[in-house]
């Protein structure tokens, strides 16, 4: 599940793990995928106001591991004639990090704040890892023909993330100049 958006963005959910646990000897023909769950994406930060601003945005989550476990022999076997589009493979697949959240803090012109205008401070949020695999079979793993695939899934990329401090204001009559405030 995603996080959710706001001033205070939440984690993503990490991803479901899967596991196959088979008693005995196993065999996979054919073009069998097993595909981890992703990471939910990490949730939006956005703020803004006229005294200083700080927002970061929420961590996506981690990719689901996969987990076959065997007694018994494991064979993996390749379909020679595929369905079309189809990869003559077994796949198994861990899930993809999610990605962080993206951060927004905007601070806006507040006269009187002093000598400097209110700052604003963003960072995004860090993306998920990804899963794992892990095979393992007492009596032995044999792929057959090519017949197996293993691909870890994609590392969640950072969230965005954008800053804009306070304008400053210009020296009146009764006020001093104020200068603009940092990002």
């Amino acid at each position: 599940m995603d996080g959710t958006d706001g001033a205070n963005p939440t984690d993503g959910e990490d991803g479901r793990n899967v596991k196959l646990l088979i008693q005995g000897d196993a065999r996979f023909a054919g073009t069998t995928t097993v595909w981890g769950q992703d990471g939910g994406r990490g949730g939006d930060g956005t703020v803004s106001g006229n005294t200083d601003q700080m927002v970061t945005g929420g961590k996506g989550g981690d990719g689901g591991n996969i987990r076959v476990l065997v007694t018994g022999n494991l064979v993996y076997e390749v379909n020679q004639t595929p369905p079309q589009g189809e990869s003559p493979s077994n796949i198994i697949r861990s899930g993809a990090g999610g990605r962080g959240g993206d951060a927004t803090a905007t601070a806006t012109t507040n006269p009187g704040n002093g000598a400097k205008g209110p700052n604003a401070t963003a960072k995004g949020g860090n993306g998920g890892a990804p899963g794992l695999i892990q095979v393992q079979a007492l009596g032995g793993v044999n792929a057959v023909g090519s017949g197996l695939t293993f691909q870890i899934g994609e590392l969640g990329r950072g969230g965005n993330a954008i800053a804009n401090g306070a304008a400053g204001a210009d020296a009146s009559a009764t006020q001093a100049a104020q200068e603009g405030g940092d990002a």
